[in-house]
């Protein structure tokens, strides 16, 4: 019974990271494109909320830095 409560202990700890992995990769995102762009659209921060896959906003770093408009970004998002 330990070793079942030390084990659901370390995917609860897994899963809390990963959760916080993909919040921190939002607002890194969400951050770049606001000092490139100063004001967001709703819809482009609620696209970026709804993306759950952490490769995918791992992916998205890059191109937030690299885009020359926000529907040049807002376009990379609905490809993915």
């Amino acid at each position: 019974q330990q070793i079942a409560q030390q084990i659901a202990q370390q995917i609860g700890q897994q899963i809390g990271q990963q959760i916080g992995a993909k919040e921190t990769r939002k607002k890194d995102v969400l951050k770049i494109l606001e000092n490139r762009f100063e004001t967001l659209p709703e819809n482009l921060v609620i696209s970026v909320n709804k993306i759950d896959d952490l490769s995918v906003l791992e992916d998205l770093i890059i191109p937030s830095i690299k885009v020359n408009s926000l529907e040049e970004f807002a376009q990379l998002i609905n490809d993915n």
